[in-house]
């Protein structure tokens, strides 16, 4: 691992941007722009290339900020091990995320910071609404979290928060719970949002502040490969298992987990999922979803089956 570019270190920014990336070349440059034209503009930004060979650290330096550093992997790692790299290469008082193929508006930084700043003490987790966009530019849809508070049982139910580019998280916060868990192939945030969660409170802005880019051919995007995805919600479910949850989140979280195995076709992963639910908990409703998601696992499984390999 090598540091490229070292900023002036006897300043310590409000805030640290980690930005890991893989194979980026063509993306990083707005990006990092994004981070750039922000309104607050006490940050670093510490760009972590997870060993690309396409020219990413190239585009990175040729930016020429002397607030970015980029720190290089000589090997692969995965996101979670680069963003670990990020935050130890990295001294704000602020830890935001940005993956490599999302961008900021203007203001969002300067919204999360005054958010945290105004809740006070115990409030060190911020989300933002985002918008979800096609790699054309066309809009797919608006998510806009409203939860609030610490160890919010419905954060169990799904990862209504989205994806990394859109949390602030306070330092202590993620010293506390030791960071991002690079042994996940998937739900590598929502891991983090569960775990953060449990140690301080959670504020929504509500305004669209992150575009984020869903496109469905990305090769290095992980929800495309089944064994990490299946990984990553098997990981949530035993978290999910152990908490103290009332039974609607207990059935809302099942429902979620039901549907992705279900999807996968992972026959006793959902058998994982059903177990959630409490006896007491059952309706005739709910027993026939399950029903209806046990047989559209077994579809799938079939059809897998059949499917010529390649």
């Amino acid at each position: 691992m090598s540091d490229i570019s070292t900023p002036d270190a006897t300043k310590v920014p409000l805030v640290s941007v980690v930005v890991p990336t893989y194979k980026r070349a063509d993306k990083i440059g707005p990006v990092l722009r994004s981070v750039l034209d922000q309104t607050l503009q006490d940050f670093e930004v510490v760009v972590v290339d997870d060993a690309s060979l396409d020219g990413t650290d190239r585009v990175v330096q040729e930016i020429g900020d002397p607030r970015i550093r980029l720190v290089v992997h000589d090997v692969n790692r995965g996101g979670n091990a680069a963003r670990r790299t990020g935050i130890e290469h990295s001294t704000g008082r602020y830890v935001a995320f940005l993956d490599s193929d999302d961008v900021w508006l203007p203001t969002k930084l300067e919204r999360q910071v005054q958010a945290l700043v105004d809740k006070g003490p115990g409030y060190g987790l911020c989300a933002t609404w985002y918008v979800m966009e096609s790699p054309d530019g066309a809009e797919r849809s608006r998510v806009e979290p409203t939860l609030e508070g610490l160890a919010v049982p419905a954060l169990y139910a799904g990862n209504w928060l989205g994806s990394y580019s859109t949390i602030m998280v306070e330092r202590t916060a993620l010293d506390a719970v030791g960071g991002p868990d690079p042994s996940l192939k998937s739900c590598q945030d929502w891991d983090l949002y569960l775990r953060v969660n449990q140690v301080t409170s959670l504020v929504c802005v509500r305004e669209h502040l992150v575009r984020y880019l869903v496109d469905d051919d990305d090769p290095v995007r992980i929800s495309g490969r089944r064994s990490s995805v299946l990984s990553g919600h098997r990981h949530v479910v035993a978290l999910a298992a152990r908490a103290d949850l009332d039974d609607a989140t207990r059935v809302a979280a099942a429902v979620t987990f039901m549907q992705v195995f279900a999807h996968h076709g992972a026959t006793r992963d959902l058998v994982r999922a059903v177990r959630l639910v409490p006896g007491r908990a059952w309706t005739p409703r709910g027993v026939r979803f399950a029903v209806h998601m046990c047989a559209r696992a077994a579809r799938r499984r079939l059809s897998g089956a059949r499917r010529p390999s390649a």
